[in-house]
């Protein structure tokens, strides 16, 4: 048994250890390493900068480090794809059609504040849609082109709607039949 120094170090090396120093020692749980017949000992504790990664420690990467190389392709990107690799070619979202985003916005403020855009975005919408149907891919947006045209349908059965109501309560207003006054 070696003793153990004063200051609460690691016991010195013996001579009456069979195993040279760089030979395997038996298997070791992951607690730490155990003593002949007893318990394990403590689990590790967090890993200092410099040590063996632990269970909850980030993989080392050279550009983590301080003065290391820059990532590779600068950092952006889809991660686990490089710059001209065939996933990352292919990654680019097709321009949106002329027209797609004016007929959703045109939709939308033809159905919630003025009516009267509601025909326009109806004609964005379609036109838009034409244009992506003849581009074979080319251009994208025909989600936002589609609900352009249908907000402006939309709005313009509303707008048909409040004239036929304004014409009957004129009907009404000028026949008589509605009093206003109790």
């Amino acid at each position: 048994m070696n003793p153990s120094p004063p200051d609460g170090g690691p016991a010195p090396e013996s001579s009456e250890n069979p195993q040279s120093p760089g030979a395997p020692q038996g298997p070791q749980s992951p607690g730490g390493p155990q003593s002949p017949g007893g318990p394990p000992g403590p689990p590790p504790g967090p890993q200092s900068p410099g040590g063996a990664p632990g269970p909850f420690s980030a993989p080392q990467q050279p550009w983590l480090q301080p003065g290391g190389p820059p990532p590779p392709g600068g950092g952006f990107g889809p991660p686990g794809t490089m710059p001209g690799s065939p996933a990352f070619a292919g990654a680019a979202t097709p321009q949106n059609a002329p027209g797609a985003v004016p007929a959703l916005v045109l939709g939308i403020i033809g159905v919630l504040l003025c009516s009267l855009c509601a025909p326009f975005a109806w004609w964005q919408g379609k036109s838009a849609e034409n244009a992506i149907t003849a581009s074979g891919g080319r251009y994208g947006g025909k989600g936002m082109a589609t609900t352009g045209k249908i907000l402006g349908m939309v709005g313009v059965g509303l707008m048909i709607l409040g004239i036929i109501a304004f014409i009957v309560l004129i009907v009404l207003g000028a026949s008589g039949d509605i009093n206003l006054t109790n």
